[in-house]
């Protein structure tokens, strides 16, 4: 039986497309290994998939996924209104991380343009640190 939650999913997917792994345990993590462009591009499909169950993930999780976010596609402002601001092209992470704000209950709002979207979070900033 697989196990449920991301972890799972992944099994499945290596097991699908009967791919040769490595599971391992290092730490208090599970390592999985794999080297398949196949199982890459796969894996990214599924995770815009998973994105859309934002409403399934615990609130660590989803602060997690802000922070992430943050890191890689994102600028702390500091003024009279200290806020972030997150700037990615797929609207489906932006909408992905509209709803975590609005589970976490952060104040935000959305910027929709041609080519970018950018998301503000205006309160609670501090519990992404």
């Amino acid at each position: 039986m697989l196990r449920k939650g991301i972890l799972g999913g992944l099994l499945y997917l290596i097991h699908q497309y009967e791919l040769k792994s490595n599971v391992f345990k290092q730490c208090n993590y599970s390592v999985i290994s794999v080297r398949s462009k196949c199982f890459l591009h796969r894996l990214v499909s599924n995770a815009e998939e998973a994105l859309c169950e934002v409403d399934n993930f615990n609130e660590k999780f989803l602060l997690g996924f802000l922070a992430g976010l943050i890191d890689t596609d994102g600028k702390i402002e500091k003024g009279k209104i200290f806020s972030c601001s997150i700037t990615n092209k797929n609207k489906l992470i932006i909408d992905a991380t509209r709803r975590a704000c609005l589970i976490l209950g952060f104040k935000h709002s959305v910027y929709n343009s041609r080519s970018k979207c950018r998301l503000f979070i205006f309160n609670k900033v501090h519990a992404l640190s």
